[in-house]
């Protein structure tokens, strides 16, 4: 039953860090938009990389 838990939380961790990551490239991505730029600009893609890994650090923290 020990090792069932263990499986079960990790799952858990991992669809966190999924949504973390998720959220902090489309928050990313719309950021360049508070000064004009454009959705589809590599500034956005930018950003959005960005937030992706702003978004697993976030993650990792509350792995913690």
């Amino acid at each position: 039953m020990e090792r069932r838990r263990g499986r079960t939380d990790r799952r858990g961790m991992r669809s966190v860090i999924g949504i973390c990551i998720a959220m902090g490239s489309i928050v990313g991505s719309y950021v360049p938009e508070l000064w004009g730029a454009s959705d589809f600009s590599v500034t956005s893609l930018v950003f959005g990389a960005l937030g992706g890994v702003a978004g697993l650090w976030v993650a990792l923290r509350l792995q913690e």
